[in-house]
Formats: C-alpha cells, sequence, structure tokens
C-alpha cells in the first residue's frame, strides 16, 4: 500500500499503542496526525502467575474515535522505513486505529 492510503498512525511504545489519525498528508516522507480518543469496553481476565497475575492483553477491546480537539503535529519517514515525531517517538501507519495497554508491567 501506499502512505496515502492509510488513515491512522498507532505510536509504538513498547508493549503499548496508543491511536493517531492521520489529518492530512503534506509530501511523501511527512504526514500530519492529531491523538484519538480510546476507551477502555472489554479488560482482559487474569490469571495467577507472575509477582501477582498475568493478563490475557489479546482480550481488550477499545472504542476509538476522533477528537476533533487534539493537537496536531507532524511525523516523518526516516531512511530506516519507521515514522518518528520530533521527540524520536516511533509510529506505524495502518488502517484501522489501534489502542494497547499491557497490564503486565
Amino acid at each position: 500500500m501506499k502512505n496515502n492510503e492509510f488513515k491512522y498512525a498507532n505510536q509504538m511504545l513498547y508493549s503499548d499503542v496508543r491511536p493517531f489519525e492521520i489529518v492530512e498528508h503534506r509530501t511523501e516522507k511527512k504526514i500530519i496526525i492529531r491523538g484519538m480518543l480510546s476507551e477502555l469496553i472489554q479488560s482482559p481476565s487474569f490469571a495467577v502467575g507472575g509477582f501477582a497475575a498475568h493478563a490475557e492483553n489479546d482480550e481488550q477491546e477499545w472504542k476509538i474515535v476522533s477528537d476533533e480537539t487534539a493537537r496536531t503535529f507532524a511525523i516523518r519517514q526516516h531512511r530506516d522505513g519507521q515514522w518518528y515525531d520530533a521527540h524520536g517517538n516511533r509510529y506505524r501507519l495502518h488502517t484501522r486505529p489501534v489502542c494497547v495497554y499491557d497490564y503486565n508491567f
């Protein structure tokens, strides 16, 4: 897929993921994005293990909607093919918004 066919850029934070929507494709290597609102619908189940319990993170369900009041900012594609903001946070372009919170940390 070409970059302009994607509608979302999900921020990759180690095991957590935050959803952002693409507002504008400025150039082939520069995109303007803004954060989205996410609400947990179904929490993961917990099993005994680890320090206290182990969460089954695959069971999470999120309601994700646009946030018109969120600030916009640019992300750029670097030579390694990855997308980064000005602070070095990494993003992955996607056809749908994704939200994941890792309860195991």
